[in-house]
């Protein structure tokens, strides 16, 4: 089907799609099972599929309260399957049911916007990347993380693991083809710790943290956004120059300045990661999340089984 074009043609009226469920339909039939529910605002469809019904089955239940059906996946073939059929098929994406919150993957409505401002962002940001314990992927890999703040239901996920779907299909083609795809293979894993801003605890959470840290960050950020506007004009200026006409003296006071904000993000980082490891919550949030998306190993689970002991 892959290869053959011809073959294409006519396995495709009796190649068959598993769920996770155990049934069984052709690409049709499961398109017109899944197409009423799945289709996004935009009118794209969204197919959801699980390579291991087992670590992610807490995400094919939240899945199925839905209304959303699974398709069960694991063989080496799947991936090119998969971008093979979003190119036959009009208006459809596949997307792993951990990729991203389910809101996010199958958009009925605009999301509602994180109101957060600059400082307010840059520190929450700290407060939820600093509890996060060192990790690897399966193939021992350094785990890079972003924090993805969203504001779903309050009865949503207060915290989640998720992975960019197209990021993870990169390097899973690298493993079977190789050559140029080589690239992705060797990058690092990125993965998102999506935050649900409107979960009560993430809110207490989060006030709680405003008000221990007001003193000590409200300076620290009024720094900041003092020296940042005093940076603004001058790239502005230099932009606007022609080369060798920027005047050196304010080009050593732009660098001086941007030296002095890096600086101030690194203090304002680490007062904001102090706090936040004295926070129990917001850590047994973080590896709970970790524990659910098989990422809890080791030297943190053990930690996390103590915390949990000592919280009951």
């Amino acid at each position: 089907m892959l290869s053959d074009e011809k073959f294409y043609e006519k396995a495709i009226n009796f190649a068959l799609i598993k769920n996770t469920e155990g049934h069984y339909y052709t690409a049709d039939e499961y398109r017109k099972l899944v197409e009423g529910n799945q289709t996004d605002k935009d009118g794209q469809l969204c197919y959801l599929y699980s390579d291991d019904k087992v670590a992610q089955y807490s995400y094919i239940e939240a899945a199925k309260a839905k209304g959303y059906d699974v398709i069960e996946t694991g063989g080496q073939l799947d991936t090119p399957w998969m971008n093979q059929q979003e190119q036959k098929q009009e208006k459809c994406h596949f997307n792993r049911i951990d990729s991203d919150t389910l809101s996010n993957l199958i958009k009925k409505a605009d999301a509602k916007k994180v109101e957060f401002g600059e400082s307010e962002r840059r520190e929450n940001n700290a407060l939820f990347q600093s509890q996060i314990p060192a990790t690897t992927s399966a193939d021992g890999k350094k785990v890079e993380w972003s924090i993805d703040f969203q504001a779903m239901d309050e009865t949503d996920k207060p915290v989640m693991v998720a992975q960019n779907e197209w990021m993870r299909r990169m390097k899973e083609m690298s493993k079977v083809q190789g050559g140029g795809m080589n690239f992705y293979g060797q990058m690092p894993d990125q993965m998102n710790l999506v935050v649900n801003t409107e979960a009560p605890v993430v809110k207490k959470i989060l006030a709680s943290a405003k008000e221990a840290l007001k003193d000590q960050v409200s300076a620290i950020a009024s720094d900041i956004e003092s020296k940042e506007g005093q940076i603004k004009p001058l790239e502005e200026e230099k932009y606007k120059a022609k080369a060798g006409e920027f005047p050196q003296d304010k080009d050593q006071l732009l660098d001086s300045l941007r030296k002095d904000v890096e600086n101030l993000k690194k203090q304002e980082t680490e007062v904001v990661g102090k706090y936040a490891a004295t926070d129990n919550t917001l850590r047994q949030l973080i590896d709970l999340a970790l524990l659910e998306g098989g990422m809890l190993k080791g030297e943190a689970l053990a930690q996390f089984i103590k915390r949990t002991q000592s919280l009951l």
